[in-house]
């Protein structure tokens, strides 16, 4: 049978554990989102490439951007 101490001992131990794992799943998405922003970063660089470079990018470009 667990004591007082060993039950609050346990309950300490999860909620340092939740916490833990709060702090690397929000880490984990920190990193998803900075990949995906630096994603979208590099297709904006390339699309405003076209733009400037190719007759009939801008169509190019909303017809990309739509198709997402």
């Amino acid at each position: 049978m667990e004591t007082e101490q060993e039950k609050a001992l346990v309950a300490v131990l999860g909620t340092e554990l939740e916490m833990e794992l709060v702090q690397a799943l929000g880490r984990k998405l920190e990193r998803k989102l900075e990949t995906e922003e630096t994603e979208l970063e590099m297709e904006l660089e390339m699309l405003e490439m076209e733009l400037e470079t190719e007759p009939g990018a801008v169509e190019v470009a909303v017809m990309l951007l739509r198709h997402r």
